[in-house]
């Protein structure tokens, strides 16, 4: 058996001449096929990610750029604020926001549904109970943290209902009877 180098010689002087006089060689192939049936097959892998990663690009750069611009663009940009204001309560994560983009087009451009609605209705109620819970226990401990932070300040009285009060500056005078019409400036927050 021949090594590879001594084939690619032995082909290499196998000359012929052609009808013109010019030398021809007989070497056609001097890979053998396995090798470049490989190396095809691993190009043609390569231009396919080349040609996807092109694609994907060029539509982010057109998705980052596409500002509206003319009155019936801003008007649709609108559009698509009003119906976000409606799923704002969600509190979705950007992966959960490509499905429901999905289904928005889907119903929009009358496409095939992947779920039937009417199924799903009590769920997207669940979903929305569940997630507007998680925000108020959140909103809960931050309104908790302040509260302890304001009940610190100098001044500052708790009353049995939690009201926390400060004083900014005290009335002079006589105190006001249940009957008397007093003026109040306070701040409230």
């Amino acid at each position: 058996m021949l090594a590879f180098s001594d084939e690619i010689a032995l082909q290499a002087r196998k000359q012929t001449k052609n009808p013109g006089g010019a030398l021809r060689s007989n070497v056609t192939r001097a890979v053998p096929d396995y090798i470049t049936k490989k190396k095809g097959r691993t190009m043609r892998i390569v231009l396919s990610v080349v040609a996807v990663l092109l694609s994907i690009s060029v539509s982010m750069a057109c998705a980052a750029s596409s500002d509206p611009t003319t009155e019936e663009q801003k008007t649709l940009y609108a559009l698509g604020l009003a119906v976000s204001q409606s799923v704002d309560g969600f509190n979705l994560s950007e992966s959960e926001l490509e499905f429901v983009k999905a289904g928005l087009t889907d119903g929009v451009l009358k496409r095939p549904r992947k779920v039937e609605i009417q199924a799903f209705v009590p769920k997207i109620q669940q979903l929305q109970q569940a997630r507007a819970a998680t925000v108020a226990d959140a909103e809960k401990k931050a309104g908790a943290v302040f509260l302890a932070k304001a009940a610190q300040e100098p001044g500052a009285t708790k009353t049995q209902a939690g009201v926390i009060i400060t004083t900014i500056k005290p009335g002079k005078g006589a105190s006001p009877k249940a009957t008397d019409t007093v003026k109040v400036h306070y701040q409230g927050h």
